[in-house]
């Protein structure tokens, strides 16, 4: 049985997308799904909340997000307005500003920027709010067989399969993909790269925060960073460091790794995803279509209908923000303000987690081993 989700600006059809070369089309963005009713602690609603959020963040550093953010608000509709606050007050600047970098790569050359879904998909929305010509892509580290620790899914050689390539071959229509996500790794650009399928297909990847030297970083940039990413390249942060950084012992580079790090950790929480990351795709008609899967086990219950209404009103918050990308690029430079709101994310809801999601255990190794050079358009 399929399932319609709309997201603003958006329909996907579950289990497969509408669009094959677009799976992402205009729709009417008002909702009737947020159902108002008081929210208490405890209840089936925060348990369903800290199950999901946990799968991509631990399940401690969720609760303790999702402990702020029900004290911050006490029905669905009061949750919905501050995800869309917290949107139009951070983040929705910050990926103004990113998309105004890769739409700058784009007018240059003749690559296509692909962006990665789930997880990116608030940029797509932005660069064809801005007259992008971008695609999106449902191609992630599941679909490509990369295992993930903090979910505990297993990969398999890490090579990814040759469907991608068909698929992402469909999306360019003989030209090239200029890969868009928010980092940090890049364990899936490796493995794209290293899939013969799919290399012909890939002239470059920009992020939102790399941790990999070789790859762009529009965070990287901006609080110029690409100097202790290379320096932590061989070890990753410590539990002393973090300790050190909420007690204001920790400065310089390492603190700005820490806080761009919970930037792009908090995305996992500010985006309320009412779908799962993409793991299979199907043929039909020769053609390639992500199989999607809603993110619970009850289409029609409530933490589905929430994370839906909650879903929309970030995406509603992002395309307020548009063209609004020079408030951010202060805000960045004051890296102390920076810090205070983060660190007061320890005590209240600030729209960032208290901490970071650990470190991949393999990053040494990974970048160590990295045979692919400097990725377009990162320069030396």
């Amino acid at each position: 049985m399929c399932h319609k989700v709309n997201i603003y600006g958006t329909t996907l059809i579950i289990i497969v997308s509408v669009d094959r070369m677009n799976p992402v089309s205009k729709v009417d963005a008002k909702s009737d799904s947020i159902l108002v009713a008081p929210l208490l602690r405890g209840s089936n609603l925060e348990k369903a909340l800290v199950k999901l959020y946990g799968k991509d963040l631990t399940e401690n550093i969720a609760s303790v997000f999702v402990e702020k953010l029900l004290k911050a608000a006490g029905t669905p509709q009061e949750i919905a307005e501050l995800h869309k606050k917290t949107i139009k007050k951070f983040y929705g600047p910050l990926i103004n500003a990113f998309t105004d970098k890769i739409i700058e790569v784009e007018k240059n050359t003749r690559l296509v920027p692909v962006v990665l879904a789930r997880d990116a998909i608030p940029i797509y929305l932005v660069l064809k709010a801005k007259g992008s010509n971008a695609k999106l892509a449902w191609i992630s580290r599941a679909s490509a067989g990369i295992e993930d620790e903090i979910a505990h899914i297993p990969g398999n050689d890490g090579s990814g399969s040759s469907i991608i390539g068909k698929y992402l071959s469909e999306l360019v229509d003989g030209k090239k993909a200029l890969l868009v996500d928010g980092g940090m790794y890049g364990s899936l650009v490796d493995s794209l790269l290293s899939n013969p399928k799919t290399t012909p297909h890939i002239g470059g990847a920009m992020f939102l925060f790399s941790k990999n030297p070789n790859i762009y970083g529009y965070l990287n940039e901006a609080l110029s960073l690409d100097g202790v990413v290379l320096a932590l390249s061989t070890k990753n942060i410590t539990e002393e460091d973090i300790t050190k950084f909420y007690n204001g012992q920790l400065s310089g580079p390492i603190s700005t790794y820490i806080a761009a790090t919970i930037i792009i950790d908090s995305l996992e929480c500010v985006h309320p995803y009412p779908m799962e990351t993409v793991s299979a795709y199907t043929v039909s008609n020769g053609y390639v279509y992500p199989v999607l899967k809603l993110r619970t086990e009850e289409p029609e219950g409530s933490v589905q209908s929430h994370l839906q209404a909650w879903w929309e009103a970030t995406i509603q918050g992002y395309l307020e923000s548009v063209n609004n990308s020079n408030q951010i690029v202060q805000e960045l430079k004051d890296t102390d303000n920076l810090y205070n709101t983060i660190i007061q994310s320890r005590y209240a809801h600030t729209g960032f987690i208290h901490t970071i999601t650990p470190e991949w255990s393999k990053k040494p190794e990974f970048l160590a081993s990295w045979k692919h050079g400097i990725i377009f358009p990162k320069q030396e």
